[in-house]
């Protein structure tokens, strides 16, 4: 029996580091442990990466290409697309992603089940992104199902009306590891602890989608409370296009380099959570539809502390592993930050409900949808 083959397009992969790479890696990953075939096609966004490699079992196909923003222009993209759609019998689009397109297009030439990946709406601010939306919605005119992290995105909203009968709902595959000797060493390190401090974590990439200014309002405040903490941002700084950005946040560390420090790329995600009292996700953008970082803090008994935006709030809603603060608002996010710290990990501990986020139930969803007739 010939094994199924599945192509998974995306602008960026391993090992760029993101909540939608890391989700990509672990479908692909574990779909290859279920005795399917993987290919993934991408960008080739590094000088030093390899236009083809196997990376544990997903055979990875890169693209060169000019950057333009946060996006890559590929002009042999649509060759690669059509020579591996024809090999493939499902094809897997996860948008954001111009080049999505080309998939979609051939798909439907070649008559491949096509199964699109809506991670969020990219924005309408600007003519590009216009564009961009219009050739996300012809990918979904094409698409035989669209998967979403949350239903509670999409429709509050308002994104996919015309396409709300080919939506299905799957919860983001994520998996955490216990962190080793060294990767604790090296957090611990890092975060330089106070005795009874408390830390506020961050982790995430440095762009201005995730509104970490807003943590930086908070602390007036909580020093007004007599709250002994430390806030530590952990995650890439080097995010294409967020090069403005960057600076302005390493000036608020400047000023508040007695409570705020930057410890940059971490090897393993549970050593830092499993460090903080709570999680904070200040992100309020569209672009942000699930907040992923939030369930690995829970599974690490750590509470969220995130804004209440569609499909942001739905880890927090669910599981009661934290609190929610309106959009915007420092006092009440401060306010949130508050009442998380001095309840303790243990009050959240005792009330999360995690069972909804298993990632094996997710991968087992995805493999039914691909292998269906």
């Amino acid at each position: 029996m010939n094994k199924k083959k599945v192509l998974i397009g995306l602008t960026y992969y391993y090992p760029n580091l993101s909540g939608l790479t890391k989700y990509v890696e672990l479908l692909a990953e574990n779909l290859v442990k279920k005795n399917i075939e993987v290919e993934v096609i991408c960008s080739k966004h590094e000088k030093s990466l390899k236009l083809r490699e196997s990376i544990r079992g997903v055979s990875v196909f890169r693209v060169g290409g000019l950057r333009l923003g946060k996006g890559i222009i590929m002009p042999t993209y649509p060759f690669l697309a059509l020579a591996k759609v024809r090999k493939s019998d499902v094809v897997n689009c996860h948008l954001p992603s111009i080049e999505s397109f080309w998939l979609a297009f051939w798909s439907k030439i070649f008559k491949r089940k096509l199964i699109v990946t809506y991670h969020c709406f990219y924005g309408n601010n600007s003519v590009s992104k216009i564009l961009i939306n219009i050739i996300h919605n012809i990918v979904c005119l094409f698409a035989d199902k669209i998967v979403v992290n949350t239903k509670d995105y999409v429709i509050e909203n308002g994104l996919l009306g015309f396409f709300r009968k080919k939506l299905v709902e799957i919860s983001p595959p994520m998996e955490t590891k216990n962190a080793n000797k060294d990767e604790d060493q090296e957090i611990t390190e890092k975060i330089c602890f106070k005795k009874k401090e408390k830390i506020i974590g961050f982790l995430g990439r440095i762009s201005s989608e995730k509104n970490i200014e807003l943590i930086f309002e908070t602390i007036p405040f909580l020093n007004r409370q007599g709250i002994n903490f430390k806030i530590v941002l952990a995650g890439p700084d080097d995010v294409v296009g967020e090069e403005k950005y960057q600076q302005k946040i390493d000036r608020l560390i400047k000023k508040y380099k007695n409570k705020v420090v930057k410890i940059g790329k971490i090897k393993n995600p549970v050593a830092f959570l499993t460090k903080c009292d709570c999680l904070v996700l200040p992100s309020n953008d569209r672009l942000e539809s699930f907040g992923m970082v939030q369930v690995e803090a829970m599974r690490c008994g750590t509470p969220s502390v995130a804004t209440n935006l569609p499909g942001m709030r739905i880890p927090v809603a669910e599981s009661g592993g934290g609190e929610l603060f309106k959009n915007r608002d420092s006092r009440d996010l401060a306010d949130k930050l508050v009442t998380v710290l001095k309840q303790g990990k243990k009050y959240y501990q005792k009330r999360m409900k995690l069972e909804m986020f298993d990632y094996k139930e997710s991968i087992d969803r995805y493999e039914e949808i691909f292998l269906e007739n």
